[in-house]
């Protein structure tokens, strides 16, 4: 047997401007309106998709075109056009149920690039005649520092004579190209990637931007060949590399097919070297900094396939995990998310919390370590610095007499739910945590010296191994430490038929569940804001109340590697968005806002760098009138609208850095509070986030 590793990286690079380093912290502006955008263009996209291939045979057809694309290829995408007969229902239902549910014929493909313009090419005409049943395309290393990867899309062609005529009458050359061996080939007009992206941008951007585009960024010759089975267009090299046939295909890579194998027939793949990428950015980042870009990937190579069936959407996902994630943390304690109450809009699940908790920090140490920050260490609050962050979460812990080894002993699998029908008249939202435990009485004992210096006045009802106001209640037992607020409902997750028909198929444990169409009808009121939607944005509510359910599952298969499905249902009966009906909340969170202050008892209590008090009270502030303000700062913007923001000016102007970040968290977004905050009060010419350090 050969001791070649068979899941070896592919040596080369991606594009040298890849960035895999993460931007820095901000909040997130926005989020649940992103994340609806996005899922629509999702949806959309898959749905178009169905649109055009509609008319395709009921056959799958393997994969014809990975045969042509080198094996140093850091990216590859492959799309069938013929896809098998499941995945065709699939995009067929996708399309009736979408039309159904806003009533318009969303995925008619001649519709919408006729809409395009009279000069553009019609897809019965000038297309279809000649579209094969396969595309693809791939990008590869570029060849040195600043150099543009070559990279190449793949076409079958059905008719060539047809497809000519469509380059011929649609496509802008600039002269022909000799693709050798009597292969018809063509030169493609182009724009500078230089001078013409980085005119455009400077004239948007500034100057400076523009100039740096101008100086780094070298023109790309992109040529089309066409031969009597295959369209290719690309990067001269890519296309002509293509057409004489790799010495080493990537259908040969064992990292490839090793993930791809384990793919479902999809309708669409995809296939990333992350380990390559990242090494391609030693050239352009130095290897101290690539070195950091390999220990935070999530995994060395990936695989995507995209797959569908009548009802539902399957995105698997199919991984090789990285050196220090290749061995599973193991739990202290199993448990399951189906075990959890029904009726939840959302579930969430993290096996062995508290061996990742633990592995979690170590990895942040050794971040630290690797970019110098071991030997400043963290603020420990007293003035006192500690080494990492494992120290200073064993700080924390041994003031209630453990630390973070024995609480990570005992600390098994985390699942959570939120429940609330936003269509009932009666207040019944509710959140449940639950973390499994090894041994009740070291849980106990955690919880019993976080409430031991409580004063008798708190109003809270602290029992051994339990406190608690009204309906919010943490404690101990059963195996687990709970976090019950509000009442949920009879049966559990795994019980409920909706969710069964939700997960029936998919491999792997559950880790996420969403009622898409509950979800809607709970985020309509606050994305609306009281406002009635318009016609586009109605039409937005019913295409997401069309589809049931997500669904994330994740397992680790017998080869080592990670397998996890994405799936999106529908099926069950239409349901239009009732705004009417719906009921916000009134939730009170000055009991939970107590309970949190638990987290600093015995402790000294907790202020920021103006004095101002941020104790006891701040819990209750949370819990406003309507269950949804924003705080005492809600509304202020300038400089006088709010006492507590304003002393928060006040010590960041005087060079109070850690205020000046304080001001910035706790600020309305976009206010001058925040731009303020953001210059360090005028210290930094530029926003910074995070001027603690910044002195």
């Amino acid at each position: 047997m050969s001791s070649h590793d068979p899941y070896a990286a592919t040596p080369g690079p991606v594009p040298g401007g890849t960035q895999l380093l993460p931007p820095p912290p901000r909040r997130r502006r926005g989020l649940v309106v992103a994340l609806v955008a996005g899922a629509t263009v999702a949806v959309l996209g898959v749905g178009t998709a169905g649109a055009l291939v509609a008319q395709r045979l009921m056959a799958g057809s393997p994969d014809r075109l990975v045969a042509l694309v080198p094996g140093d290829a850091v990216l590859y995408s492959h799309v069938n056009l013929q896809p098998s007969a499941s995945n065709l229902v699939g995009l067929v239902s996708l399309a009736d149920r979408l039309e159904e549910a806003t009533g318009e014929p969303l995925l008619d493909a001649d519709r919408l690039v006729d809409e395009v313009g009279e000069d553009e090419p019609v897809w019965a005409d000038d297309v279809e005649p000649w579209l094969g049943r396969q595309a693809a395309g791939f990008t590869t290393a570029p060849a040195g520092e600043g150099a543009v990867p070559d990279a190449a899309a793949l076409v079958l062609v059905s008719d060539r004579e047809a497809a000519a005529a469509f380059v011929t009458e649609h496509v802008t050359t600039v002269g022909a190209w000799d693709a050798g061996d009597g292969t018809e080939g063509w030169r493609l007009e182009t724009p500078d990637l230089g001078t013409g992206l980085g005119a455009d941008l400077g004239a948007d951007l500034g100057a400076d931007l523009g100039s740096d585009l101008d100086t780094d960024a070298p023109a790309v010759e992109v040529v089309l060949a066409l031969t009597d089975d295959l369209l290719v267009v690309g990067t001269e090299a890519a296309v002509s590399g293509v057409l004489a046939g790799p010495d080493a295909p990537l259908a040969d890579v064992p990292a490839y097919s090793a993930l791809v194998d384990e793919l479902p027939s999809s309708v669409l793949t995809t296939w990333v070297d992350l380990e390559a990428a990242s090494e391609s950015q030693v050239a352009e980042l130095g290897a101290g900094t690539a070195g950091q870009l390999q220990q935070q990937l999530p995994a060395r190579q990936m695989a995507f396939g995209l797959g569908l069936r009548s009802g539902a959407a399957d995105l698997t996902v199919v991984s090789r995990p990285t050196e220090d994630l290749a061995e599973l943390p193991v739990t202290a304690a199993e448990a399951e998310m189906t075990d959890l109450p029904a009726g939840g809009l959302v579930y969430l699940h993290a096996p062995a919390a508290g061996a990742t908790l633990s592995r979690s920090l170590a990895a942040l140490d050794e971040t630290m370590a690797s970019e110098g920050l071991a030997s400043e260490g963290l603020d420990g609050g007293d003035g006192a610095a500690v080494p990492s962050a494992t120290a200073a979460v064993d700080e924390a812990l041994a003031g209630y007499g453990t630390d973070l080894d024995t609480v990570a002993g005992w600390l098994g699998d985390l699942s959570g739910m939120v429940a609330y029908d936003p269509t009932t008249a009666e207040d019944n939202a509710a959140l449940l945590l639950r973390a499994a435990v090894s041994d009740e009485a070291a849980a106990g004992d955690l919880l019993d010296a976080a409430t031991a210096d409580l004063p008798p006045d708190s109003g809270l009802q602290v029992e051994p191994g339990s406190v608690g106001a009204g309906d919010a209640r943490l404690a101990v037992g059963d195996g687990a430490l709970t976090l019950a607020v509000g009442r949920t409902g009879d049966g559990t997750l795994g019980d409920d038929p909706d969710f069964r028909d939700a997960v029936d198929g998919l491999d792997g444990d559950p880790v996420m569940y969403l009622d898409v169409r509950g979800a809607v009808g709970a985020l309509a009121p606050f994305l609306l804001e009281g406002a009635e939607p318009d016609e586009a944005g109605r039409q937005a509510l019913d295409a997401f109340a069309a589809f049931d359910a997500l669904v994330v599952t994740q397992e680790r298969t017998d080869a080592g590697l990670d397998r996890g499905s994405v799936r999106l249902s529908w099926g069950r009966p239409l349901a239009p968005v009732d705004l009417e009906a719906l009921n916000p909340p009134d939730v009170d969170l000055g009991e939970l806002g107590e309970l949190s202050d638990l987290a600093g008892a015995g402790a000294p209590e907790p202020t920021d760098p103006a004095g101002l008090d941020l104790g006891p009270d701040l819990g209750t502030d949370l819990g406003t009138e309507d269950g949804f303000g924003g705080g005492p700062a809600a509304g202020a913007d300038a400089y006088g609208d709010d006492p507590a923001l304003d002393a928060l000016w006040d010590a960041c102007a005087e060079g109070d850095g850690a205020a000046c970040d304080e001001l910035y968290y706790t600020s309305p977004l976009g206010s001058g509070y925040e731009e303020f905050a953001l210059t360090c009060g005028g210290r930094a010419e530029e926003e910074t986030f995070g001027c603690t350090d910044a002195g």
